[in-house]
């Protein structure tokens, strides 16, 4: 019967016939090399191995509970979440001691302070470069314009801001391009613009056009 068969019938079945029993024996035969799908638990377990995402570490402590116009100390390796700082509370001054760390986790933070200060060998972690957080952390550094010098600080009470004199590294999402041209002209109360390449910008987010002669 085989011979009134066309050549490429006969082949496509032995393709097939060969596909099902390589395939059945690389599923059944006990050597096989598929990998089997993570539950949840295992996939978590892979994730907080990553050792280049500081909100991660192992052993990181809780950000102490405060009040308004607490002064607080970092004297270990310490994470601030979306829930360690109460609503309307206002932190003095945190102070990042030697060999302390204030990491910053992946969430919603709104943290209301007057002063950070970095102390020599001290860390203050927002991310990093290969581990970029995502989500959405607000720092607002309260005083008025008279406490602005640095003349004092740290142990003065007349500074604001961020003062390191260790190491900061803050690293948040990356929005790309940064800058592009547009592929059409822009009238006035356009609600589109036309870009001559991908971006990965959101909504909300502020853009600047300038003219062609920029």
């Amino acid at each position: 019967m085989l011979q009134n068969f066309p050549f490429q019938l006969i082949l496509r079945i032995c393709i097939f016939v060969f596909f099902r029993a390589a395939t059945s024996q690389m599923l059944f035969d006990g050597k096989s090399e598929v990998v089997n799908v993570l539950s949840m638990s295992d996939s978590t377990a892979l994730i907080n191995t990553r050792t280049d995402c500081p909100f991660l570490w192992p052993g990181l402590i809780p950000f102490p509970d405060v009040t308004d116009g607490q002064d607080v100390s970092i004297m270990e390796n310490v994470i601030i979440g979306a829930d360690s700082i109460p609503p309307n509370i206002i932190i003095n001054r945190i102070t990042v001691f030697s060999d302390a760390s204030l990491v910053f986790d992946d969430a919603v933070i709104d943290l209301h302070v007057r002063e950070i200060y970095v102390m020599a060998g001290g860390f203050l972690y927002i991310g990093s470069e290969t581990c970029r957080i995502n989500s959405n952390i607000n720092v607002t550094f309260h005083g008025s314009l008279l406490d602005s010098s640095t003349v004092d600080s740290p142990t003065g009470l007349t500074s604001k801001g961020l003062i390191s004199e260790g190491s900061v590294d803050i690293h948040g999402k990356e929005y790309l391009p940064t800058w592009t041209r547009l592929s059409k002209p822009v009238s006035p109360w356009s609600t589109f613009v036309y870009l001559q390449q991908m971006t990965n910008w959101e909504v909300g987010q502020q853009i600047v056009l300038t003219t062609t002669v920029y």
